[in-house]
Protein backbone atom coordinates (compact mmCIF):
# COMPACT_ATOMS: atom_id res chain seq x y z
CA UNK A 1 0.00 0.00 0.00
CA UNK A 2 1.61 3.15 -0.94
CA UNK A 3 0.83 6.46 1.46
CA UNK A 4 -0.29 9.66 -0.38
CA UNK A 5 2.87 12.58 -0.11
CA UNK A 6 1.05 14.78 1.14
CA UNK A 7 -0.22 12.58 4.32
CA UNK A 8 3.31 11.69 4.58
CA UNK A 9 4.35 14.77 6.50
CA UNK A 10 1.39 14.94 8.89
CA UNK A 11 2.25 14.95 12.50
CA UNK A 12 2.25 11.51 14.24
CA UNK A 13 2.00 13.16 17.99
CA UNK A 14 0.24 16.05 20.02
CA UNK A 15 3.22 18.09 21.06
CA UNK A 16 4.46 17.30 17.23
CA UNK A 17 1.23 19.00 15.65
CA UNK A 18 1.53 21.98 18.37
CA UNK A 19 4.69 22.40 17.28
CA UNK A 20 4.21 22.78 13.93
CA UNK A 21 0.92 25.26 14.81
CA UNK A 22 3.37 27.68 16.50
CA UNK A 23 5.71 27.49 13.90
CA UNK A 24 3.43 28.49 11.19
CA UNK A 25 2.14 30.92 13.70
CA UNK A 26 5.52 32.52 14.03
CA UNK A 27 6.04 32.47 10.58
CA UNK A 28 3.00 34.38 9.62
CA UNK A 29 4.10 37.01 12.30
CA UNK A 30 7.45 37.10 11.27
CA UNK A 31 5.84 38.06 7.79
CA UNK A 32 3.42 40.32 9.04
CA UNK A 33 6.46 42.02 10.79
CA UNK A 34 7.82 42.32 7.79
CA UNK A 35 4.87 44.38 5.87
CA UNK A 36 3.78 46.18 8.96
CA UNK A 37 4.10 49.22 7.12
CA UNK A 38 1.80 48.17 4.58
CA UNK A 39 -1.02 46.79 7.22
CA UNK A 40 -0.51 50.02 8.84
CA UNK A 41 -1.29 51.68 5.76
CA UNK A 42 -4.03 49.22 5.20
CA UNK A 43 -5.59 49.68 8.51
CA UNK A 44 -5.23 53.41 8.46
CA UNK A 45 -6.83 53.70 4.81
CA UNK A 46 -9.97 51.20 5.46
CA UNK A 47 -10.72 53.51 8.55
CA UNK A 48 -10.81 56.83 7.62
CA UNK A 49 -12.75 55.64 4.58
CA UNK A 50 -15.32 54.90 6.93
CA UNK A 51 -15.52 58.39 8.13
CA UNK A 52 -14.39 59.58 4.33
CA UNK A 53 -17.89 60.36 3.54
CA UNK A 54 -19.42 62.22 6.54
CA UNK A 55 -16.09 64.73 5.58
CA UNK A 56 -17.00 65.29 2.02
CA UNK A 57 -20.46 65.91 2.78
CA UNK A 58 -19.63 68.81 5.44
CA UNK A 59 -17.41 70.34 2.86
CA UNK A 60 -20.08 69.70 -0.25
CA UNK A 61 -22.33 71.69 1.96
CA UNK A 62 -19.70 74.56 2.82
CA UNK A 63 -18.63 74.90 -0.73
CA UNK A 64 -22.44 74.60 -2.12
CA UNK A 65 -22.73 78.00 -3.49
CA UNK A 66 -19.25 78.18 -5.35
CA UNK A 67 -18.36 78.38 -8.60
CA UNK A 68 -18.33 74.88 -10.55
CA UNK A 69 -14.43 74.83 -11.50
CA UNK A 70 -13.67 76.12 -7.27
CA UNK A 71 -15.59 73.29 -5.97
CA UNK A 72 -14.23 70.91 -8.80
CA UNK A 73 -10.57 71.55 -7.36
CA UNK A 74 -11.50 71.57 -3.58
CA UNK A 75 -12.91 67.97 -4.27
CA UNK A 76 -9.40 66.96 -6.01
CA UNK A 77 -7.41 68.70 -3.38
CA UNK A 78 -9.66 67.12 -0.51
CA UNK A 79 -9.76 63.95 -2.19
CA UNK A 80 -6.47 63.67 -3.80
CA UNK A 81 -4.16 65.37 -1.62
CA UNK A 82 -6.30 65.92 1.74
CA UNK A 83 -7.30 62.09 2.06
CA UNK A 84 -4.16 61.29 1.07
CA UNK A 85 -2.09 63.23 3.48
CA UNK A 86 -4.54 62.04 6.53
CA UNK A 87 -3.87 58.51 5.53
CA UNK A 88 -0.20 59.03 5.15
CA UNK A 89 -0.08 60.97 8.59
CA UNK A 90 -1.92 57.90 10.52
CA UNK A 91 -0.24 55.70 8.63
CA UNK A 92 3.07 55.59 10.87
CA UNK A 93 0.99 55.83 13.95
CA UNK A 94 -0.78 52.43 13.52
CA UNK A 95 2.40 51.24 11.94
CA UNK A 96 3.82 52.45 15.34
CA UNK A 97 1.51 50.98 17.49
CA UNK A 98 1.54 47.51 15.61
CA UNK A 99 5.12 47.47 16.33
CA UNK A 100 4.83 48.19 20.11
CA UNK A 101 2.40 45.03 20.13
CA UNK A 102 5.49 42.92 19.51
CA UNK A 103 5.85 39.95 17.03
CA UNK A 104 3.85 36.89 18.65
CA UNK A 105 0.82 39.34 18.68
CA UNK A 106 0.68 40.83 15.90
CA UNK A 107 -2.05 37.86 13.92
CA UNK A 108 -4.07 39.32 17.00
CA UNK A 109 -3.44 42.34 16.83
CA UNK A 110 -4.28 43.03 12.99
CA UNK A 111 -7.51 40.50 13.34
CA UNK A 112 -8.55 42.28 16.45
CA UNK A 113 -8.15 45.90 14.60
CA UNK A 114 -10.14 44.43 11.64
CA UNK A 115 -12.94 43.24 13.27
CA UNK A 116 -13.40 46.20 15.42
CA UNK A 117 -13.11 47.82 11.87
CA UNK A 118 -15.87 45.66 10.34
CA UNK A 119 -18.35 46.80 13.84
CA UNK A 120 -17.89 50.54 13.28
CA UNK A 121 -18.74 50.02 9.50
CA UNK A 122 -21.62 48.15 10.50
CA UNK A 123 -22.47 50.51 12.97
CA UNK A 124 -22.21 53.43 10.13
CA UNK A 125 -24.49 51.50 7.90
CA UNK A 126 -21.53 50.62 5.60
CA UNK A 127 -21.94 47.23 5.13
Amino acid sequence: MMLDPHLANLPSSLPEAASSIEALYLRLSGWLEAHLAQAGTLIAGTTFSLYARNLGETVRRFAKSWPFILRVGLFVGLVGFGFGLIIATIAPVVTAGLRWVGTPFLVPAILAAFIVIGILAERNGRI
